[in-house]
């Protein structure tokens, strides 16, 4: 998202999390194993078909302004991040 690229991502933890319809799609996943404390999770391949599918026909213009979507999305979180980090190293001091 950071380069304003269209992201595909398995819809799980934290990916889902971050990325949204409005600059990415996600792909039905299920859980699989844990790995240490966290999750794994797979995609499932016909959906991930279907998903690739629904990128290869959406129009360019829509994947840039989507590309567009998740930099902005980027430089507003990486922002708030920042912020909220200062603060509490402020605090912290």
């Amino acid at each position: 998202m950071a380069s304003g690229s269209v992201v595909v991502s398995a819809d799980a933890p934290p990916m889902n999390e971050l990325v949204h319809e409005s600059r990415g799609y996600l792909v039905r996943s299920r859980p699989t194993t844990m790995q240490y404390l966290a999750r794994r999770y797979e995609v499932l391949p016909d959906h991930l078909d279907e998903t690739l599918n629904t990128l290869w026909d959406t129009p360019v213009e829509r994947l840039e302004e989507k590309g567009r979507e998740a930099r902005n999305w980027y430089l507003q979180n990486r922002t708030l991040f920042q912020q909220r980090l200062r603060e509490l190293l402020t605090a912290l001091l």
